[in-house]
């Protein structure tokens, strides 16, 4: 069985982090028949070494988005098939009446897990292809695999994968918190101090399923939520008092209200 690292370059890119520190004679960009920074940004492969394995390591540990930019393939044949496989998953199509495509970022594992949440049993053994076991980590640093079932006798969907539209929505919504986790950090880069990577992403999602079941669709509103349940670790969700301190906002446009609500709630919390 052959292991093989896949890593996101786009997270990479983002991070500033530094891939030629690897071995990288035996590197595949994915995307390097596109223009531009496309192979750069793009997926890359990485045959497994102790030094890539360090790699690997460093970026699970880092509580950051780092932590989604690595996974290990354990497949069958050779890397020119693996290649073969993983070059059908760029895009991932719809079903809709106007049907489009778009890039698939399988290689960051935030997307891979909304898909293994998403797509049918056939969809996913097509997306496996000769992989028998894809793991990544999940944000509490727990090991997440996607497996072909021993005795597998269903049907396989030929990539590229096709979503129905509820598939796409399914898909979207499962992305979403994550959006709203980076959109918090880049209002304010020195949250990123409050818990850890595994309590930030916790509390997003509760933050953003609370969002959608009170009907916000406020963009400003919707940070300055997630700001206070950061700050509140949690808390804010449950006081009685933050439904009509969102709501208020939210009229009146004026996030403000709320990041000055959670200041002061923080505060009694550490008083």
């Amino acid at each position: 069985m052959n292991r093989t690292y896949l890593f996101d370059g786009a997270i990479l890119a983002e991070h500033a982090v530094d891939i030629s520190v690897l071995d990288t004679s035996a590197a595949v960009y994915l995307y390097s028949d596109l223009d531009g920074d496309a192979a750069r940004v793009g997926p890359i492969l990485i045959p497994e070494t102790t030094e890539t394995l360090a790699f690997a390591n460093r970026l699970i540990n880092a509580e950051d988005s780092r932590r989604f930019a690595t996974s290990l393939l354990f497949h069958r044949g050779t890397q020119e098939s693996l290649v073969a496989h993983l070059s059908q998953l760029r895009y991932l199509a719809t079903s809709h009446e106007a049907a489009r495509r778009y890039f698939l970022r399988f290689a960051d594992t935030r997307a891979l897990y909304a898909l293994s949440h998403v797509a049918t049993p056939a969809q996913l053994h097509g997306l496996l292809g000769p992989v028998s076991r894809w793991t990544w980590v999940a944000p509490d640093k727990t090991f997440l695999e996607l497996t072909v079932p021993l005795g597998w006798a269903g049907e396989s969907s030929a990539p590229p994968l096709h979503f129905s539209p509820e598939q796409l929505r399914a898909f979207l919504r499962q992305c979403r918190y994550h959006e709203l986790l980076q959109a918090t950090l880049t209002a304010n880069p020195s949250l990123s101090n409050l818990g850890s990577l595994a309590e930030r992403h916790t509390w997003t999602q509760r933050a953003h399923q609370w969002l959608h079941q009170h009907g916000i669709n406020h963009g400003g509103i919707h940070v300055a939520v997630n700001e206070a349940v950061w700050r509140t670790r949690g808390g804010a969700l449950a006081a009685e008092t933050f439904p009509e301190v969102v709501r208020r906002a939210a009229s009146e446009g004026q996030p403000q209200v709320i990041r000055e609500w959670a200041t002061a709630a923080a505060s009694k919390r550490s008083a």
